[in-house]
């Protein structure tokens, strides 16, 4: 009984991805890889991103950061609908910042626009945790002056959030404004934000090609190429 408990224990302990100094900065596993994880940044580049004003964003030592200019996003380049997210984050005392969720590129409404989840110990009604203007954490936690892990699982109207791999969120939007789709942005607003290790796995997701004809393909207008489904391959001729 022991010897099973033990190997239960260890099987979920490999089937959550490793969070903050347990892993090489900015590096996925060959079994995260397998598991659907990919990298939304590299580490050294601002690929895949995109700044929506005039933020200082710079990239040191393998950390996305900024601290100065008027509040800003940076951006993800391709939208998002279902996902699981990880992000380590850090804050300078004081501060104020947040990770965006299903975000248009430059949100005016914070409760239609996007899903802000703050970091800020000191906001008077949403602080660290918070979906701003939206939903509380359900106890009070701290984000500032050290390295810290939001793991954040969007499906679908449900928002759940852990820090530092404890459960912090369990939200269900059930308003006519639920978003379900968007980019992800990082936020620098007041005092220097850090990101890194920005990991992202899609949920929900489904198969384009369905193995048995073209259904949902569509032909390039003016194509002289000719497509068929041969023993559940595409092939062209």
């Amino acid at each position: 009984m022991l010897r099973s408990m033990v190997l239960l224990l260890c099987g979920v302990l490999v089937a959550l991805p490793a969070q903050g100094a347990e892993r090489v900065l900015n590096q996925l596993t060959p079994q995260e890889i397998a598991d659907g994880w990919i990298r939304l940044f590299d580490g050294t580049t601002t690929f895949g991103w995109k700044p929506n004003n005039d933020v200082n964003w710079q990239i040191v030592d393998g950390v996305i950061q900024a601290d100065q200019g008027e509040p800003g996003l940076l951006n993800t380049t391709s939208e998002f609908a279902d996902y699981e997210l990880l992000c380590d984050f850090r804050l300078e005392k004081g501060g104020n910042s947040g990770i965006f969720l299903r975000t248009l590129p430059t949100p005016k409404e914070v409760t239609k626009d996007c899903y802000e989840l703050n970091m800020c110990d000191s906001h008077p009604a949403f602080p660290t945790g918070s979906l701003v203007g939206i939903v509380k954490p359900t106890e009070k936690v701290s984000g500032e002056e050290k390295w810290m892990t939001y793991r954040v699982v969007c499906q679908g109207r449900k928002i759940q959030v852990w820090l530092d791999g404890k459960p912090i969120l369990d939200f269900t939007d059930d308003r006519p404004e639920a978003r379900f789709r968007g980019v992800i942005g990082l936020q620098k607003n007041a005092g220097k934000a850090e990101y890194r290790n920005i990991f992202l796995r899609p949920l929900s997701t489904r198969d384009l090609f369905n193995g048995k004809d073209l259904a949902g393909w569509h032909l390039v207008p003016g194509s002289k190429s000719q497509f068929t489904v041969e023993e559940a391959e595409i092939q062209v001729v």
